[in-house]
């Protein structure tokens, strides 16, 4: 087929083609006409489907080669004579081409472009963006993001793109360790060029298995991110967030890693602790034992500076008692015996999350968990230490002669009902009533057994018991 005007024909752009002469083919293009180029839009793509079947059925290899060696012209002339993204992106995307791309030209295609001031450069990008997928290798990756920051649209945020995109910052490693500038600065200077960087912050914590790549090199982006937050390049709540997402949502060991030594480069202030707190707590109650650790160093921090949340201590307490890592239970533990010392007034509380461990496998952290008890029941009241003193069945025999969990003095008591003892305090009739307390190291086998008097008093429109009163011990009581 000839082309009127310049002398434009399919034939001579077929020849630059099956001569591998992208130059040319970009000559051949920009010197035709428009219309010139429309006309061949046809047989363009009809050769180019010819072309993507052409397998030699002997050699994978030489099937390979080829195709790098046909693509950059004909990547030229698909970008310089067919109407629209849409019918570029199906010559380009086709299996062999695909494989193909760390030959796509990406300047060429991005100069015959312009030239025809086509308006579609962003849209072929994003299109070619989407065949991307988190096998696909760098050098693939490469030409198609060169297109997207030549197209000028948003970046493609697909999970494959975002992982490529960070694994080409380690493409710069190899060149610092053979060159005297500072290590980081290869890496740095790619993650400040081009649109990536911002519009993937957020992303970095939500595709799975991210860590890895992060972490791939030496020195690697999570440094590099560290170096940025520092500068304000970045926003560090962003990362911060994303950090504590990602050991939230769980991942592969190795990932997890990745992100926890990102958190710990941060080097989160505590007021950035405290507003993380409650998902620094469930780390604790759920997250793999590494990560469970470092929230229990994030959390002690906040302690020791007064801000750690009581409330989200206990609310997770229970379920962290329970795990099987003995250090995590420890250390948990050791949280809440700091805490009855810094809230008193909620000493019953903390002390019945403590009883927990009571039951948990390894006997020194029952021993653990009962010398707390111990170490501060006695400023409890006779309620309280009989609750204790059930949850200690679970002790070892020789633990429990050495718990003294009875009450001193008779103590001010809220409760409304003492339904344990058999006897309901809910009369409001009556000024006082008789109840049993009986409070022992062991289900049947009681070491302290009274009678008293409970006042009643109103408070908040119902009725609680204000005081126990010792009272005549009852015939047959000890």
């Amino acid at each position: 087929m000839n082309a009127p005007g310049s002398g434009l024909t399919w034939e001579s752009l077929r020849a630059t083609i099956d001569g591998a002469d992208a130059e040319a083919a970009q000559q051949a293009v920009l010197e035709g006409t428009e219309a010139e180029r429309s006309a061949l839009a046809k047989p363009l793509t009809a050769y180019a489907t010819e072309l993507s079947r052409r397998v030699d059925p002997d050699s994978a290899v030489r099937s390979w080669q080829e195709a790098h060696r046909l693509l950059p012209p004909l990547a030229v002339a698909a970008v310089g004579c067919l109407p629209s993204a849409a019918a570029a992106a199906a010559v380009l995307s086709r299996r062999r081409w695909y494989e193909a791309w760390s030959a796509l030209p990406a300047d060429r295609v991005v100069a015959v472009a312009r030239v025809r001031q086509v308006p579609w450069l962003a849209d072929l990008a994003d299109r070619l963006a989407a065949k991307i997928r988190v096998t696909t290798r760098v050098e693939d990756w490469a030409p198609v993001a060169g297109l997207v920051v030549a197209g000028g649209g948003a970046p493609p945020t697909a999970d494959g793109f975002v992982r490529l995109w960070v694994a080409s910052l380690h493409e710069a490693n190899w060149w610092s360790r053979t060159r005297q500038d500072p290590p980081m600065a290869p890496v740095l200077e790619r993650m400040r060029s081009g649109p990536f960087l911002h519009a993937y912050l957020h992303r970095l914590s939500e595709v799975e298995g991210l860590g890895l790549v992060l972490a791939g090199g030496r020195p690697d982006v999570i440094e590099a991110l560290v170096v940025l937050a520092a500068a304000g390049e970045v926003d560090r709540r962003v990362l911060l967030d994303g950090c504590v997402l990602r050991l939230r949502l769980g991942d592969r060991p190795g990932a997890l890693r990745g992100f926890s030594r990102l958190l710990n480069g941060l080097d989160p202030t505590t007021d950035e602790l405290a507003e993380r707190v409650l998902d620094l707590a469930d780390l604790v109650a759920d997250a793999p034992s590494p990560v469970a650790s470092l929230a229990q160093r994030h959390l002690r921090t906040l302690q020791a500076a007064g801000q750690l949340e009581l409330d989200a201590l206990l609310g997770t307490a229970a379920a962290v008692l329970d795990r099987t890592e003995k250090g995590v239970v420890r250390e948990h533990l050791g949280l809440l015996a700091r805490a009855v010392q810094t809230e008193p007034a909620r000493a019953a509380e903390v002390l019945r999350a403590v009883a927990a461990a009571f039951g948990h496998a390894p006997y020194d952290v029952r021993a653990r968990a009962l010398a707390i008890v111990e170490k501060h029941a006695g400023a409890l009241g006779a309620l309280d230490r009989a609750e204790l003193a059930d949850a200690a069945v679970h002790l070892d025999p020789d633990l429990r002669p050495g718990l003294d969990l009875t009450p001193t003095t008779p103590p001010v008591c809220t409760e409304l009902t003492l339904t344990r003892w058999g006897t309901r305090v809910d009369d409001p009739d009556h000024q006082t009533v008789v109840v049993d307390a009986a409070l022992g190291a062991g289900e049947g086998t009681p070491t302290w057994h009274a009678t008293y008097a409970a006042a009643l008093a109103r408070r908040d429109g119902r009725w609680e018991i204000a005081e126990l009163l010792p009272a005549a011990p009852r015939d047959g009581d000890d």
